[in-house]
């Protein structure tokens, strides 16, 4: 998937180990179970198919460490499972924060705010799209570098 490529590259131009901090794809069968859970097809899956989420930056001496969204974490497929089952919501959670909040694909294929319902793109290869694009307000707190999108 190109346009995650390209936001890996963007995170890794400020300084950010993106490429290091993701974990190898998940399995086709896990990819296959939790889409029959869930009824999600599409960009989302593909998105597993490359990386079944990321390594805790908080848990990493990685240098450059970090979330690979927003303030969140890309979750693997099991923790998508597991809070998917908890909220029962017609969308599937991909991320989550530090305060239990998460980005979700809906059915439609549309990103939404899983707290506000807010939609932030009409697809996940559009909202990753989106965050290239996005200008970056780059923090650095004692040598740890944070990010967040302006």
């Amino acid at each position: 998937m190109q346009a995650w490529e390209n936001w890996l590259a963007v995170l890794e131009s400020h300084g950010f180990a993106a490429r290091a901090m993701t974990k190898p794809g998940a399995s086709e069968q896990d990819i296959a179970a939790f889409s029959a859970k869930t009824g999600i097809q599409g960009e989302l899956l593909d998105l597993y198919r490359i990386s079944d989420g990321q390594l805790e930056p908080w848990r990493s001496e990685l240098p450059g460490a970090t979330d690979l969204f927003p303030c969140a974490r890309f979750v693997p497929i099991a923790d998508a499972l597991e809070l998917w089952q908890d909220w029962q919501e017609p969308r599937v959670p991909f991320t989550l924060d530090a305060g239990g909040e998460s980005l979700a694909v809906a059915l439609s294929g549309e990103v939404v705010d899983m707290e506000t319902g807010a939609v932030h793109a009409a697809t996940l290869v559009g909202y990753l799209a989106q965050l290239a694009t996005s200008p970056l307000e780059i923090s650095d707190d004692d040598g740890v570098l944070t990010w967040d999108v302006r």
